[in-house]
């Protein structure tokens, strides 16, 4: 484990521009078929809180990505809603056993999920969800010490894929974080601040404080210009 280890630190320090990312995920996914996984895929917080019909950045099953793509629904999955409310590894067996959560989310996971087990890695900034990556195999390692290593090497290989892909920009349009993103959405489906607010798990106060940071940021006098700069710029979809 040492040498894969080593290799995959190697690898991140000679990927020092964008075009060179694919190279990030080949080592990635070098690092965790040694512990079992075989499936790799990542996922932008932002654009799927906003219902982005292109949140995966990279995955290794295209069939999958067209399912996720597909489905709008894909962001009341309950592996997606734990992983934007915690930045705590978690399996989807934990998920998949437990019957408040059962329903046809699984259908959009990977064969090898499905007859085996995945792990979900979310990648915060600070409180802020920013990405998940899912790992997946037929026997994968799952102790403490895999997902611990699995978690360091999320957190470093997205840094460095985000710090290339977006040295010029804003890593969000406006610098708007994912509650805020999440809360127009919601708004611009019609609901109010207290339906929101128990979507979210959060207060109809809190609601209120990120749609006031939304337009602050968006330069919006209302939330309706907010919604439509937000819809027109394709933060949001709905």
């Amino acid at each position: 484990m040492p040498d894969v280890t080593l290799r995959f630190a190697q690898a991140l320090d000679h990927v020092r521009s964008e075009p060179q990312i694919a190279q990030l995920w080949v080592a990635m996914k070098g690092f965790a078929e040694h512990l079992g996984y075989t499936h790799l895929a990542g996922v932008d917080a932002a654009r799927l809180a906003g219902g982005a019909m292109d949140a995966t950045f990279y995955t290794d099953a295209p069939a999958i990505s067209a399912q996720i793509d597909r489905a709008y629904t894909y962001a009341s999955a309950p592996f997606v809603q734990r992983a934007l409310s915690s930045p705590e590894t978690f399996l989807i067996s934990d998920l998949r056993n437990d019957p408040k959560t059962r329903g046809p989310w699984m259908d959009v996971m990977a064969d090898t999920v499905k007859h085996g087990d995945g792990l979900i890695v979310p990648v915060y900034d600070g409180d802020e969800p920013v990405a998940g990556f899912i790992f997946g195999g037929e026997k994968p390692d799952v102790t403490v010490f895999a997902r611990a290593m699995l978690q360091v090497l999320s957190h470093a290989a997205f840094a460095r894929y985000r710090t290339l892909k977006y040295t010029k920009r804003p890593f969000t349009p406006h610098a708007l974080t994912v509650r805020e993103i999440q809360c127009l959405r919601a708004a611009a489906s019609g609901r109010n601040d207290a339906q929101v607010g128990a979507d979210l798990g959060i207060s109809s106060r809190t609601v209120r404080f990120h749609m006031d940071g939304a337009k602050g940021k968006l330069k919006a006098n209302t939330r309706v210009q907010a919604i439509a700069k937000a819809l027109q710029e394709k933060i949001i979809w709905v």
